[in-house]
């Protein structure tokens, strides 16, 4: 099983790399995606661009395939940070939605929200509160914190 992989340049431009060092969500999607028993962690290939005279960072992200799932996503931004950070978001969302039954109410499973009434989210938010002991467990705690961390997010 490969771990991370340093990054390396194709002919055309394009810089492969399965985990950009220094990027948080690209670090959650690596973490998520092993311990959801993946091999190794997501390709990202990113390159600059221009669009409408601008330099822009262009980056895919690649996961493993899986039946009638998207295994693709593309964002571009100015920044190379907000690149890494919106795809990752975007494959952290798809592993999520593909892997919802495994998670259960692990606290990525908090992570992200679509929308406040997304019916899973919603379910596992409420069953959350209703068996947590937030007083004495530092676990559930924890998972309360990460929870209202994601409903702020969400809300900016």
């Amino acid at each position: 099983m490969a771990d991370h992989v340093a990054p390396w340049e194709d002919e055309e431009g394009w810089t492969h790399s399965n985990c950009p060092n220094g990027y948080n969500f690209s670090d959650v999607v690596c973490h998520l995606s092993r311990y959801l028993g993946y091999p190794q962690c997501p390709e990202y290939i990113t390159k600059m661009v221009t669009e409408n005279e601008e330099q822009l960072h262009q980056v895919f992200i690649y996961l493993t395939p899986h039946p009638d799932r998207v295994h693709m996503f593309q964002e571009t931004n100015p920044t190379l940070r907000e690149a890494y950070e919106a795809v990752a978001l975007a494959a952290l969302t798809e592993l999520c939605e593909r892997h919802a039954a495994d998670l259960d109410v692990a606290p990525v499973s908090y992570l992200p929200i679509h929308h406040q009434a997304d019916g899973p989210w919603r379910v596992r938010h409420q069953r959350m509160l209703e068996t947590s002991d937030f007083g004495r467990s530092v676990t559930e705690a924890q998972l309360a914190t990460t929870v209202d961390y994601a409903l702020n997010l969400f809300n900016l």
